[in-house]
């Protein structure tokens, strides 16, 4: 008799659909934002890697020998002596020459202690953020140009077996 009285409690579940709903409506919204964000987020960094590849590729002008004369006499006069890679990045805005400001998303928290946090803000070390801030850099790398001691820029695949050898390494795709 006190088991079927049991039963009955436990197959009573009035009321059952409304505590969840209310339980688990706030939390099922909260994922929804974070799906939103996190594909809004990914969608804008696929779109950033094809307009960086577009403009990567237009500033060549189908040239394959890159870097080009002018890009060296530019690298090499600003103090390189080994001049290899070239690469197109994307910032959304920049301050000077040194600090560039990516694409933001911000993610909502879902216990509501909310910061006064902002995207421009530059964050030093390994932090958490609100934020996934995205960069793009997309590039090539193309002949190897070394400055020798007479002040002429020479390709280093001619070079290799010459006075250059100890100065190369394996990979030759860097700047120095």
């Amino acid at each position: 008799m006190a088991v079927r009285n049991k039963k009955k409690k436990i197959l009573n579940e009035k009321g059952q659909a409304i505590f969840e709903f209310v339980v688990f409506l706030p939390f099922i919204i909260f994922l929804y934002t974070v799906l939103i964000n996190l594909t809004n987020s990914i969608n804008g960094s696929i779109n950033q890697q094809k307009a960086t590849r577009g403009y990567f590729y237009r500033l060549l002008k189908q040239d394959s020998r890159t870097p080009n004369r002018i890009d060296i006499d530019f690298l090499i006069g600003s103090g390189l002596n080994v001049v290899g890679p070239v690469s197109v990045g994307w910032r959304r805005k920049s301050i000077g020459q040194t600090q560039s400001f990516g694409t933001c998303y911000k993610f909502m928290n879902f216990f509501g202690n909310e910061t006064d946090e902002e995207c421009d803000e530059p964050r030093d070390g390994e932090v958490s953020s609100n934020f996934v801030k995205l960069f793009t850099f997309y590039g090539v790398c193309g002949e190897t140009y070394m400055k020798s001691d007479d002040g002429y820029v020479e390709q280093t695949n001619f070079l290799r077996n010459g006075r250059f050898a100890d100065q190369l390494g394996y990979d030759q795709c860097v700047q120095k």
